[in-house]
C-alpha cells in the first residue's frame, strides 16, 4: 500500500464555507477591582476614584461585555465607625460612575474587599443594600456576599473573604463545584491566593488556602481573579496537588498605585509557588475575557490617559471539546464505554468504564430501520443514546434531562427522501453539542443541522463508493467532513480551520476500513485503516507532520475495529469486537499497548461506534427453498438468507439482519396474499424475492405467475422498499422424482424474470444461471430426495447470486 504523507490542498468546497454559521458561542465579560479613593485625608476622590472608574465604565460598555465582575475595594469605606449612611453615599458615588455600564443593561457582580467591609456590619448590610442583584444562594451568614451564578457555558463563584478573615467558605464552595455542569469555571475574590505585594492575603491561612486552590484546580478551574494589590499582575500558580492555574490581580481600577519587589510569597517562603508572566504597575486598566466555546482569552487593557485603552497582556486556554474528543463516553468519566445495540428489538447495553465495565444500563431506544446515532446532544459531556430512522426522524435519550426521550426530524425535510441516508452526527460547529447530520451515499449529499445557530445546510460532496469518516483532523475542536474511498485508499478532508479547503491523502485501499482517531495525543485525528481480513492496522501520525506511521496487527476476519479512549489517557486505543464469539479485545495505550479482552455481546448485537457503518435489514421471501429445506438442517439456520447475512457481516462493517419468510409449498398467489402483512410487520430495507417453483409444478399459467410477482414488487416499492428478484432455481429428474416437465417450464419462464426486473428497474439475482453453470451441478449442488431444493453447496451458490447485487447496491448507497 502506498502512502502520501504530505497533504495536498485543493479548491475549497464553497457550499460548506458559505453555509457554515458564524460562532454563536462567543461572549465576553469584564473584570475590574480596587476602584476606591484614597480616603478622607484627600481633597478629591476620597471614597471612589470616579474619574478612573467612569473612564473604565465607558471603555467597558464600548466592549459590549455581557457582565462585569468586581474584585472588591469598590469604595474606601469608613474605618472609624459603623456608619451605614456614609457607606450608602460612597456606594452611590460608585454606582453613578458606573452609569455607562448600567445604562447598557450590563449586570454587575461584586464581592467585598477589606475596605468595603470597613464601616459595615457583620452581615454586610450596607453592601447588600447597595447591590440587591447579587444572587442570594450563598451559605448561612454570607448570603449575597458569597454566591454563585451561571451564564451561558460558564459557572461563576463569587467568594467573600471577610466573614472569616482571609478565608473562603470551603464547604459551600466544594458543594457548588460538585454540582457544576458548565464548561468553564471562573472564581473571583479580593485577596490573592499567593502573596504578591500585601501580606494580608489568603496565604495567612495556608491550610485553608491550599484546600481552596486544590479544589479549584481539581474542578478544572484555570483562572482566579482578584485585587487587593494596586496594580495588574499575571502569574501561573502551582497548587499543592501539582495542577496549575492563572492568578490575575486586577487591582488597577484607580486605588493609589503601589510598587512590588518582584518576589511572590515573600512573607511566607513561597517564592517558588508562582511564576510571573506579566506585571504592570502605575497604569489603570481592566480585564476583558472572551469566551468562544472552549477557548477563553483574557486581555488586560490599560491606559495612561483614560482615553486610549490598549491590550497590554493576554492569556489563553483551550479546553478539549468532549463532543469531539470523547467517543462513547456515556458516564462522563473521559473514558470510552463498551456499547452494543440490537437493532432487531431496539435494545442497548452499555458497560460503564467508571464501573470497571462490570455494570451499566440497558435502555430501549430504536428498532428495525433505526440506526444508532450516539452523540452529546445536550452538551453535558456525556454521550447520549440516539437513533435515526430511514425517514429522517431522530430519537434521543438525553443524559442531561434525566434521560427523557425526545425526538425531532432532520433528513427528509432537506433531501426529499432519506431512505438511503445514514447518520453522521458530530460537533461540526465546535460548540460542545453534537449536531444532527446525515450522509446520502447515492447522491453524495451531506446535511448538517448546526446546534449553535439552528441553521440547516445541505451540500453535495461524495457519492457511491465514498464512506464518510468525520473527525477533528486539524485540532480546532470542530469535526471536519471527511470521505474515504476504500477502492483507492484515498482520503478527502474539508478542514474547518482553513475555510473548508479540501486536502487529500492516500492511506489504505481495498479491504481496509477507516478508523480515524487521535492515536498520538496531539489533539488531531490521525488517518487510520484496519484490514478487515488480517487485522492489520496502519496509522498515519499527525503529530509527526505525517512523516511517521505505525503498523501492527490486532484482530482478524472475525473482528471489526472501533476507536475510543478506554483508559482515559488521551490516546485512542485499538479496539476490536467479534459478535460471533462475544469478545472485545483492546490494546491499552496507558498499559504499553498490552492486550486484554472482555466477553460481552452476541450475534444480534452490533458494537456502537461514531463512524459510518452499513445497515441492512432484508427479508428473504419465497417458498421452501427460501426457508432452507434440503440443507443439512432443513431449516433457516443453513438456508441461503442466514448464509448471506453472515457473508455480509464478514465483508462489511455494520448491522445486517436477515428475516426468513420462506413458506413450504407456497405458490406466488399465496405469496401475494400475505405479502402486505409481512412488509408491515417487518419494515425491511430490502426484499429478496425468489418464488415460482411450485407454480411451475402445478402448471400455473405464465401470465398469472408474472402478474403475482409484479404485484409483490409494486407493494414493496409503494412503501419505499427496494427489491431484488431472483431467477427461479433449477430442478432435476432422478431416481426419486422426475421433474423434467417442471424444469422445462422454469427454463421457458425465467426470461420473464428479466423483463419484470426491467419493468420495475430492479436488479436480478441470477440463481438459475449460477447453479447450472457449475459442471455436474445436478449431483453436486442439489438435494437428491426432493429434486427441487439445493443442498448446502447449492445454497452457497444461491447466497452468492444475491450477494453480488446487494454489494453493488451498498456501494451505490441504495440501502
Amino acid at each position: 500500500m502506498n502512502a502520501i504523507p504530505t497533504f495536498s490542498r485543493y479548491l475549497s468546497l464553497c457550499l460548506f464555507l458559505l453555509a457554515s454559521p458564524a460562532l454563536a458561542g462567543v461572549w465576553r465579560f469584564a473584570v475590574i477591582g480596587n476602584t476606591r479613593g484614597d480616603g478622607p485625608n484627600t481633597t478629591t476622590n476620597q471614597w471612589v476614584n470616579t474619574p478612573v472608574l467612569a473612564a473604565m465604565a465607558t471603555a467597558i460598555s464600548n466592549d459590549c461585555p455581557e457582565l462585569v465582575l468586581v474584585a472588591g475595594d469598590l469604595i474606601y469605606g469608613d474605618p472609624a465607625s459603623s456608619n451605614s449612611t456614609n457607606m450608602a453615599v460612597q456606594y452611590a458615588l460608585w454606582t453613578n460612575a458606573m452609569a455607562p455600564v448600567y445604562k447598557a443593561g450590563i449586570p454587575v457582580y461584586p464581592v467585598r474587599g477589606n475596605h468595603d467591609s470597613y464601616g459595615d456590619d457583620a452581615l454586610g448590610a450596607a453592601f447588600l443594600t447597595a447591590f440587591t442583584n447579587t444572587p442570594r444562594n450563598g451559605p448561612t451568614g454570607e448570603v449575597g456576599l458569597t454566591y454563585s451564578f451561571t451564564h451561558k457555558n460558564a459557572f461563576f463563584a463569587a467568594l467573600d473573604q471577610y466573614c472569616t478573615a482571609h478565608t473562603v467558605n470551603q464547604a459551600w464552595l466544594t458543594n457548588q463545584l460538585a454540582l457544576n455542569t458548565k464548561t468553564h469555571l471562573f472564581t473571583f475574590g479580593h485577596e490573592p491566593a499567593v502573596q504578591v505585594m500585601c501580606s494580608s492575603c489568603l496565604a495567612e491561612n495556608r491550610t485553608a488556602r491550599n484546600a481552596f486552590i486544590n479544589s479549584l484546580t481539581d474542578a478544572g478551574s484555570l483562572l482566579y481573579f482578584c485585587g487587593h494589590d494596586h496594580f495588574y499582575d499575571h502569574a501561573i500558580v502551582t497548587a499543592p496537588n501539582g495542577r496549575t492555574f492563572r492568578q490575575l490581580v486586577v487591582g488597577s481600577g484607580g486605588a493609589p498605585a503601589m510598587g512590588w519587589s518582584g518576589v511572590y510569597g515573600a512573607d511566607f517562603g513561597e517564592s517558588d509557588m508562582a511564576v510571573n508572566v506579566r506585571h504592570i504597575g502605575y497604569t489603570n486598566g481592566y480585564s476583558l475575557v472572551t469566551v468562544s466555546n472552549f477557548t477563553v482569552t483574557v486581555e488586560w487593557k490599560g491606559s495612561t490617559d483614560l482615553t486610549t485603552w490598549q491590550t497590554l497582556d493576554t492569556a489563553q486556554y483551550i479546553l478539549p471539546n468532549p463532543a469531539v474528543h470523547r467517543i462513547n463516553d456515556y458516564d462522563g468519566d473521559s473514558k470510552s464505554d463498551l456499547v452494543l445495540y440490537d437493532e432487531s428489538i431496539g435494545n442497548w447495553t452499555v458497560l460503564f468504564s467508571s464501573q470497571y465495565f462490570e455494570s451499566g444500563a440497558q435502555p430501549i431506544m430504536g428498532g428495525i430501520g433505526r440506526r444508532a446515532a450516539p452523540g452529546d446532544y445536550d452538551g453535558d459531556g456525556k454521550t447520549d443514546i440516539a437513533v435515526m430512522s430511514k425517514t429522517g426522524t431522530w430519537w434521543m435519550l438525553l443524559s442531561g434531562s434525566a434521560y427523557l426521550p425526545v425526538s425531532t426530524n432532520f433528513g427528509v425535510i432537506c433531501t426529499g427522501t432519506a431512505t438511503n441516508a445514514s447518520p453522521v452526527p458530530a460537533d461540526y460547529d465546535g460548540d460542545g453539542i453534537t449536531d444532527l447530520a446525515y450522509y446520502e451515499k447515492a447522491s453524495g449529499t451531506w446535511g448538517i443541522l448546526y446546534s449553535d445557530s439552528g441553521q440547516a445546510v445541505t451540500a453535495p460532496w461524495g457519492g457511491p463508493g465514498f464512506i464518510p469518516a468525520p473527525a477533528d483532523f486539524d485540532g480546532d475542536d470542530k469535526a471536519d467532513p471527511c470521505l474515504y474511498q476504500e477502492s483507492t485508499g484515498k482520503w478527502y478532508i474539508l478542514l474547518s480551520s482553513s475555510g473548508y479547503l479540501e486536502v487529500s491523502a492516500i492511506w489504505g485501499g481495498s479491504g481496509y476500513q477507516a478508523v480515524p482517531a487521535d492515536y498520538d495525543n496531539d489533539g488531531r485525528a490521525d488517518p487510520c485503516v484496519c484490514n478487515r481480513t488480517t487485522g492489520e492496522w496502519q496509522v498515519l501520525l499527525s503529530g509527526s507532520s505525517y512523516a511517521n506511521s505505525a503498523y501492527f496487527t490486532w484482530g482478524n476476519a472475525a473482528y471489526r475495529p472501533l476507536s475510543g479512549d478506554y483508559d482515559g489517557d488521551g490516546l485512542a486505543d485499538p479496539m476490536v469486537y467479534a459478535d460471533s464469539i462475544s469478545d472485545w479485545s483492546v490494546m491499552l495505550s496507558g498499559d504499553e499497548y498490552k492486550g486484554s479482552s472482555l466477553p460481552f455481546g452476541g450475534t444480534n448485537w452490533a458494537a456502537v461506534k461514531s463512524l459510518w457503518r452499513e445497515d441492512l435489514v432484508f427479508v428473504a421471501f419465497g417458498d421452501s427453498i427460501t426457508y432452507g429445506d434440503g440443507s443439512s438442517t432443513d431449516s433457516p439456520a443453513t438456508g441461503y438468507p442466514k448464509l448471506l447475512e453472515t457473508k455480509l457481516k464478514q465483508n462489511y462493517d455494520g448491522y445486517f439482519s436477515s428475516i426468513n419468510q420462506g413458506r413450504d409449498g407456497e405458490d406466488t398467489w399465496q405469496g401475494v396474499e400475505r405479502f402486505s402483512r409481512m412488509l408491515d410487520a417487518t419494515n425491511p430495507n430490502l426484499v429478496l424475492l425468489m418464488e415460482g417453483t411450485n407454480d411451475h409444478g402445478d402448471d400455473v399459467p405464465f401470465d398469472e405467475i408474472e402478474e403475482n410477482l409484479s404485484m409483490m414488487i409494486q407493494l414493496a416499492q409503494a412503501r419505499g422498499i427496494r427489491v431484488i428478484i431472483a431467477t427461479i432455481p433449477p430442478v432435476i429428474a432422478n431416481e426419486y422424482r422426475d421433474r423434467s416437465a417442471q424444469m422445462e417450464r422454469i427454463v421457458a419462464f425465467n426470461p420473464r424474470i428479466y423483463q419484470i426486473a426491467k419493468n420495475f428497474n430492479i436488479p436480478v439475482a441470477p440463481v438459475f444461471e449460477a447453479i447450472t453453470a457449475v459442471p455436474g451441478w445436478e449431483s453436486s449442488l442439489m438435494n437428491q430426495p426432493s429434486a427441487n431444493h439445493p443442498n448446502d453447496a447449492g445454497y452457497r451458490i444461491v447466497r452468492d447470486a444475491f450477494y453480488t447485487p446487494i454489494s453493488a447496491g451498498l456501494y451505490a448507497g441504495q440501502y
